[in-house]
């Protein structure tokens, strides 16, 4: 067994979650510090509460050897319990056809030393649709590359990277009063209320097929999805498919408030409190909208490991620092 492993990653509540691997390096078909932060990353997901029983898959994008490689370190960290549990599967992308995951990895595999022909033959198509089309809820994109070490003619490699930097790009466009897409009186009085008293409140955000009335950010990935019923778009008739629409959101590790218009007007003071109270629990902040992400569907990171590679028969443990 592979000595304990000191975890400083936290699992992830975004939608999309970028990882660039600083020192990511392919020797064969293996990329060992991808392998590692996949399984670290895999571990925090298992340690969390909120993430009991989500389904988890790896997806390699080149070959097998990686995704055997990441099942090993899976068996000897996890144990059959744990792996059993969040029904962990590692493939390429036919393991993956006609199934799916709440939770999925990419892992790219290639490396600035050795990125590969590139992946334009129509072959290629249908396995990176697969790959990159199995997540319920999350996907994470594990890369050692960035665009610049990609041919104009590797498109499929290109196109994931360039959907997880702007994954929904109607929305992605800078208005010059976020105020204007609010679709009700009520969510402009909220969104008053609340960028009065000094949050980043961005409305009608985008979630694969859903949207949120308005998500409130503070610092350090939190946010607070903010509901507003009771008006034209949330009325009682629509009220059992935005109870769907939030159960399928809150698996994702998204957390909602609500109120109802009716509520809204009658008890303004008592509603704000809860709401500043949700917030406050959650440790969100006023910071303003000064240096707002670009995009609130994706988590970037930036990560690299501290130890040398080995022969890749070595048991490593590395410390990864984010």
């Amino acid at each position: 067994m592979p000595a304990p492993f000191t975890e400083v990653v936290r699992a992830s509540r975004s939608p999309l979650i970028d990882v660039v691997v600083q020192d990511g390096y392919r020797e064969g078909d293996i990329n060992l510090a991808e392998a590692r932060i996949i399984v670290d990353e895999i571990k925090a997901i298992a340690a969390d509460p909120i993430m009991a029983c989500r389904s988890i898959g790896v997806v390699c994008l080149l070959g097998n050897k990686q995704a055997l490689r990441i099942w090993d370190l899976l068996t000897d960290e996890l144990g059959p319990e744990i792996i059993q549990r969040h029904q962990i599967a590692c493939g390429d992308a036919r393991t993956f056809q006609g199934k799916e995951r709440d939770i999925m990895f990419l892992s790219m595999v290639s490396a600035p030393n050795k990125v590969g022909a590139p992946l334009a033959r129509g072959t290629f198509a249908q396995s990176f649709n697969v790959a990159a089309s199995r997540a319920r809820d999350r996907m994470y994109l594990v890369r050692s590359v960035e665009l610049e070490h990609l041919s104009r003619a590797d498109v499929f490699r290109r196109g994931l990277i360039e959907h997880f930097a702007v994954p929904f790009a109607q929305d992605e466009t800078r208005v010059e009063d976020l105020r204007q897409l609010c679709e009700s009186p009520f969510e402009r009085e909220m969104y008053d209320e609340l960028t009065q008293r000094g949050y980043r409140v961005t409305p009608q955000v985008r979630v694969g097929q859903y949207r949120i009335d308005m998500v409130v950010e503070g610092h350090n990935d939190t946010r607070l999805a903010v509901e507003c019923d009771g008006d034209q778009y949330h009325g009682l008739d629509k009220w059992a498919d935005d109870m769907q629409r939030q159960r399928v959101l809150e698996r994702a590790g998204w957390v909602f408030w609500r109120c109802f218009a009716s509520t809204f007007v009658r008890r303004r003071r008592d509603t704000m409190n809860d709401l500043l109270k949700s917030l406050a629990d959650r440790d969100i902040e006023p910071i303003g909208s000064e240096g707002a992400p670009r995009s609130v569907h994706t988590e970037h990171r930036v990560v690299s490991t501290s130890v040398p590679y080995l022969d890749l028969d070595d048991k490593l443990t590395l410390e990864l620092t984010v």
